[in-house]
């Protein structure tokens, strides 16, 4: 499995191994979104575990795009002591940082609804979301920017975009969520366009060199959603705009069992297929997630064109998996993608597995 241990350059950045830790909402902030002692150990863990890139989960950038209860949220420089220990902690274990960023959209969890976050959306006719205005799509596209900014203040090797499973810019490039008659919707560029000016702005406050990548919904795989061909011909646009890699996810809230938290039936790397059209299609490194449990599906996926193979549930069961398999071992996570990991983390808990006689 040597070639899991290769170097991949995520644009000026190499990192170290082509093992990934996908980022996820860990349920470890308080409640005005700064991070915890806790989350900063769990970044430390996974990072001295053998992961190349360790991505700290889910940040919102906009008090109203918070999705979720103890939720990161980076909106000011107010946060950045907070979030430099998460950096700091992955750096002193040898792996290269990365902070996800995203805006929750219409993907609101209920227990913050009517406590002063409202949904925002595309919206349009027949849509069901009220209708963000220019102006507002503006706001978010300047926080998106400015929390890039803050994160390299803080220490981050690295930031990535959430475009992907139904949150707000996902839902704007959706046709089953963007039912706008101006400028932002209609047609594939009219939908993309909320994207393609979110990286334009953030490579503009980034500069030229610094690594930015994006999380990306292959498809939605929901009645009337983002079809494959269509999630492709959008990449092409955004990409151009200064994207430096992908990681491949899929799906919707709305997908059921074909979203990205799918359960063991399926087989391993669930997206390898829509994946490997991405990567033969765009001129830059494209790597995949979901449901990754081997060594041996991990660099099969690699050998096959993958610049990487990301990882998350497995690592929460695990966070040392990476450096087993380094060792030879042929031993798997563990994981059976049961998702009992989220119920601590909605309990204040923090993400954490629930597998019996495996707790972590």
């Amino acid at each position: 499995m040597t070639i899991l241990w290769t170097p991949w350059h995520l644009g000026r950045l190499e990192v170290p191994g082509r093992i990934v830790r996908s980022a996820t909402w860990e349920g470890l902030a308080d409640a005005a979104g700064r991070p915890l002692p806790a989350l900063a150990e769990l970044l430390g863990r996974l990072a001295a575990g053998g992961a190349g890139l360790v991505t700290a989960g889910f940040t919102f950038v906009d008090p109203a795009g918070r999705a979720l209860a103890r939720q990161c949220g980076l909106t000011g420089p107010e946060q950045l002591d907070a979030f430099r220990p998460l950096a700091g902690a992955i750096a002193a274990a040898g792996a290269r940082s990365c902070l996800q960023l995203g805006h929750a959209g219409p993907q609101l969890w209920p227990d913050l609804a009517g406590r002063g976050v409202e949904p925002e959306g595309p919206g349009g006719p027949g849509s069901g979301l009220r209708e963000m205005r220019p102006e507002r799509i503006g706001e978010v596209i300047d926080a998106c920017a400015r929390a890039a900014v803050l994160a390299r203040e803080a220490g981050f090797d690295a930031v990535q975009l959430h475009f992907a499973h139904g949150y707000l810019h996902s839902a704007f490039l959706s046709p089953r969520t963007n039912r706008r008659r101006d400028g932002w919707g209609g047609s594939l560029a009219g939908r993309a366009r909320f994207l393609v000016e979110t990286v334009a702005a953030v490579r503009r406050a980034l500069g030229p060199d610094y690594p930015l990548w994006a999380k990306w919904n292959c498809a939605d795989f929901a009645p009337g959603g983002l079809t494959l061909e269509e999630s492709l011909a959008a990449a092409r646009r955004v990409c151009r705009a200064g994207l430096d890699a992908l990681e491949i996810s899929g799906g919707v809230k709305e997908s059921g069992d074909r979203g990205c938290t799918r359960g063991p039936a399926w087989p391993e790397g669930y997206f390898r297929s829509q994946a490997a059209r991405f990567a033969a299609a765009l001129d830059l490194p494209v790597g995949t997630v979901g449901g990754i449990r081997s060594a041996a599906a991990a660099a099969g996926l690699v050998r096959a064109g993958q610049a990487f193979v990301a990882l998350s549930r497995p690592l929460v069961r695990r966070p040392d998996l990476p450096a087993r398999w380094r060792s030879g071992t042929q031993e798997g996570s563990g994981c059976t993608s049961c998702n009992r990991c989220f119920l601590p983390a909605l309990r204040g808990r923090g993400i954490r597995c629930m597998a019996r006689g495996r707790r972590r």
